[in-house]
């Protein structure tokens, strides 16, 4: 988080993903919400106030900043203000609403939570229990990873789940469309690619992904 904030998203792993904002803006306004999102929720977990991450984001150098500036610029402070809040309070509830992985123990607990959410929930049709058994496998791999970051090629999590390389593929953009996973990069010959497991948050997840009193649209 610090790298992004000083740096910005140098590898565009928050390119495309803008879940949250909506509307008619451009790809580079939809990038840069995205990312000060994230920043916002990081300020957050470290304890920092709205005014804190307004300044930062506003007064200091660091090029995740940069679109902050450039809306205080043409369209005046206070619209700037206004934008960078909304990003604060949306990342400041989903933080106060999120567990604290702080140990080993507690990424365990979290895994378990996760992976009886995944098995208890009612995935539908061939496409749904394909998706499935790539959630089982992924979180085999995050357990022996020790994190929710993790390394797999295709062909590798095709072994996993027993099915073909292509049918991994196609599922593992489902999955992200999800928002179960998140792809960090895209590997190389000798490396698979490196991704992320998520846990979905509330309303923007997909209908498969249900409570326990069954599916419900638009919600977790």
């Amino acid at each position: 988080m610090t790298a992004l904030l000083i740096d910005g998203d140098t590898d565009d792993t928050y390119a495309s993903w803008s879940r949250q904002r909506g509307g008619k803006d451009s790809v580079a306004a939809d990038h840069a919400w995205t990312v000060t999102r994230a920043i916002a929720a990081a300020a957050a977990r470290a304890d920092w106030s709205r005014a804190d991450f307004l300044q930062v984001m506003l007064d200091g150098p660091y090029k995740a900043g940069a679109h902050a500036r450039m809306i205080a610029h043409r369209r005046g402070h206070e619209r700037a203000v206004e934008w960078l809040s909304r990003a604060w309070e949306g990342a400041a509830k989903h933080v106060a609403a999120t567990d604290t992985i702080a140990s080993r123990a507690d990424f365990h607990a979290s895994l378990a939570e996760l992976r009886a959410q995944v098995e208890r929930t009612p995935w539908t049709g061939i496409a749904g229990k394909t998706d499935m058994k790539n959630l089982v496998a992924r979180l085999g791999i995050c357990e022996e990873a020790g994190g929710w970051d993790h390394t797999v090629s295709e062909r590798d999590l095709a072994e996993r789940m027993g099915c073909a390389r292509e049918t991994a593929h196609k599922s593992n953009a489902r999955v992200v469309e999800l928002g179960f996973l998140r792809q960090l990069d895209h590997g190389s010959f000798t490396d698979g690619a490196r991704w992320m497991l998520l846990k979905p948050v509330p309303n923007s997840s997909s209908q498969r992904w249900a409570t326990t009193q069954g599916p419900k649209a638009g919600g977790a």
